[in-house]
C-alpha cells in the first residue's frame, strides 16, 4: 500500500475516532456539569492505564518497527520476543503498583484514594496494553494499514456504549464505568490482536536475548521520548494538584488525627483543585483537537523515513510538515470560534462557571499547540533516521521549561497559567526542532513550512480517491 494510500485510510479513521472521543466527551461534561471537581477526578482515572502503558513500554515499540523496516530481525523474532516481555514486565510492573497503592493506603486515609475496585483493574490492563502496543507495531511493519486503524477505532466504538450501560442499566456510579469502560475494551483488543497476527506472529511468547539486547540499546532512548512526549502532553495537568493544593501544617495534621474541623476547608481546598483541573483538562482536549492530523502521520512518518534514503525522506517531510501545519492553523481558529456557542448551548446555566476559566486558558493554548505540529512532525522524521537522542534533547527542554514555568507561575495563576507556560514551552521545543531539521535536511524554511500551489494536487488527489470510494458504495 502507497504511502499516500494509507495516509487516506488512517485520516478517514482518526476522523472518526475524533468524533467518537469528543462526543463521548462531550456527554460526560453535560452529565457532571454541575460537578466539575467529579469530572477532574475521572479525566485522571481513564488516563491511567496508558500512562502506565507508556512508562513501562520499554521503547520496544519503536524498536519493533526500526528494526524490521532496516531488515535487521524478523517479524516473527521480534513479535514473540515483544510479546513475552509485555506479559511478564507487564505484569510486574502492574503487581508492583498495586502494592504501591496498597502502602500508601496504610499511610494516607482510605477516603483519599480510589477503591480497589477501581484501582486492581486499571493497573492490570498495564500488560494488555503493551501487547496492544507492540502488536500495532507489527500492524505497521507489515503495512496493513486498515488493521492497524480498526485497533485505535474499537476503544472509541465501545467506550461510551459501555459507559452508559453501567450507568443507566447497572445503576453503577461513574467512576466505575469509566473505568470499565476502558478496561473492558483493552482486554477484548488484546485477545484480537494476539488472534488476527497468529500466522505473522505465533501466539506462543518467546524470548530472543540477542534481538532483545539490540531493542533496548535503542529502545532505552525512544521509551525516554515518548515518556517525556506523554507527559508533555499531561504535565500541566498532573501538576496542578500539587501546585495548587497545599494545604498548612497545621491542617495535615488535624485531617490525619481525624479532627472534623480540618476536614471542611481540607475537602473545600480539594474540591476546589479538581474543578480547576477539570476546567484546564477540557481546554487541553479543545486545544490538542488540532493534533490530530499530525498525530495520525507520526506513526506513518516514522515507519516511511525509517525505510527509505535521506533523499525520499527529503522530499516526503517538509509536505507533510507544511500542510499538517496549514490544517492545524485552520483548525484552531475554528475551534477558538465554535467553543463558546457550542458550550454555552451544550452546558446551559452551568456554562457560567466554566466560561472564565476555561475560554481563557483555551485562547492561550491553541497557539503553542498549533506551533508544536512542526516539532511533532519533524521529530518522527529525525526519530525514523536514528536521531533519537537528539529528540530526547528536544522533548526534555519542553518539559524541564514546563516544569519551571509552573512551579513558579501557576500557584498564583492556576489554569491560565498552566495554558501560557505550556504555550511558551511547546513553542521553543518547535523552534529548536526547526532548527535542527534544517540543518540536518539542508532545506529552507520555506520550503518546510510555507504550503505550495503544487501541494494542490495531492489534495486533488485524496479527494478523488474518497470519492471514488464514496461512489463504490
Amino acid at each position: 500500500m502507497s504511502f499516500k494510500k494509507s495516509l487516506l485510510i488512517t485520516l478517514i479513521f482518526n476522523l472518526v475516532i475524533l468524533v467518537l472521543d469528543k462526543g463521548a466527551g462531550l456527554i460526560m461534561v453535560r452529565i457532571l456539569r454541575e460537578h466539575p471537581e467529579d469530572m477532574g477526578v475521572l479525566g485522571i482515572l481513564g488516563q491511567l492505564p496508558f500512562v502506565l502503558m507508556v512508562l513501562s513500554n520499554l521503547g520496544l515499540a519503536s524498536s519493533l518497527v526500526y528494526y524490521t523496516r532496516r531488515k535487521e530481525v524478523s517479524i516473527k523474532t521480534a513479535g514473540r520476543t515483544t510479546a513475552f516481555v509485555a506479559l511478564t514486565w507487564g505484569t510486574f510492573v502492574a503487581v508492583l503498583g498495586i502494592l504501591g497503592m496498597g502502602v500508601w493506603s496504610l499511610i494516607q486515609p482510605d477516603r483519599l484514594l480510589p477503591g480497589w475496585h477501581l484501582i486492581i483493574p486499571l493497573f492490570l490492563a498495564t500488560p494488555l496494553l503493551l501487547i496492544i502496543s507492540y502488536r500495532n507495531s507489527v500492524l505497521l511493519v507489515l503495512n496493513r494499514i486498515r488493521a492497524y486503524n480498526f485497533t485505535h477505532l474499537v476503544p472509541s466504538v465501545l467506550y461510551l456504549p459501555i459507559l452508559l450501560i453501567v450507568i443507566f442499566v447497572l445503576g453503577e456510579g461513574t467512576a466505575v464505568a469509566v473505568v470499565w469502560a476502558r478496561v473492558l475494551p483493552i482486554a477484548l483488543l488484546a485477545c484480537w490482536l494476539v488472534w488476527y497476527l497468529r500466522r505473522d506472529v505465533p501466539p506462543r511468547p518467546s524470548f530472543d536475548r540477542q534481538y532483545f539486547g539490540k531493542a533496548i540499546s535503542f529502545g532505552w532512548k525512544a521509551n525516554i521520548n515518548s515518556v517525556l512526549t506523554h507527559l508533555n502532553h499531561r504535565l500541566d495537568i498532573i501538576l496542578l494538584i500539587p501546585l495548587l493544593y497545599v494545604p498548612t501544617r497545621e491542617m495535615v495534621q488535624a485531617y490525619m488525627a481525624g479532627q472534623e474541623e480540618a476536614i471542611t476547608p481540607f475537602a473545600a481546598r480539594a474540591r476546589l483543585v479538581l474543578s480547576e483541573i477539570a476546567f484546564y483538562s477540557i481546554a487541553v482536549t479543545l486545544a490538542e483537537l488540532v493534533w490530530h492530523f499530525p498525530e495520525t502521520m507520526r506513526d506513518l512518518l516514522f515507519a516511511k523515513v525509517a525505510g527509505s534514503d535521506r533523499e525520499e525522506a527529503r522530499q516526503v517531510t517538509p509536505l507533510v510538515c507544511r500542510n499538517s501545519l496549514l490544517m492545524t492553523i485552520i483548525g484552531g481558529l475554528a475551534i477558538w470560534w465554535a467553543h463558546e456557542p457550542f458550550l454555552s448551548w451544550w452546558l446551559d446555566d452551568s456554562w457560567a462557571t466554566w466560561q472564565a476559566k476555561l475560554s481563557g486558558s483555551l485562547t492561550i493554548l491553541l497557539p503553542g499547540a498549533v506551533c508544536y505540529t512542526i516539532a511533532k512532525v519533524l521529530q518522527a522524521d529525525l526519530a525514523g533516521r536514528g536521531h533519537i537522542g537528539t529528540c530526547i534533547f528536544l522533548v526534555a527542554t519542553v518539559f524541564v521549561t514546563m516544569v519551571v514555568g509552573d512551579v513558579i507561575f501557576v500557584p498564583e495563576g492556576g489554569a491560565i497559567a498552566a495554558a501560557a507556560v505550556s504555550t511558551v514551552s511547546y513553542a521553543l521545543a518547535s523552534l529548536l526542532t526547526l532548527f535542527l531539521y534544517k540543518r540536518e535536511s539542508g532545506l529552507s524554511l520555506t520550503v518546510i513550512l510555507i504550503p505550495r500551489p503544487s501541494d494542490l494536487k495531492h489534495y486533488k488527489e485524496l479527494l478523488g480517491d474518497i470519492l471514488k470510494k464514496v461512489g463504490k458504495k
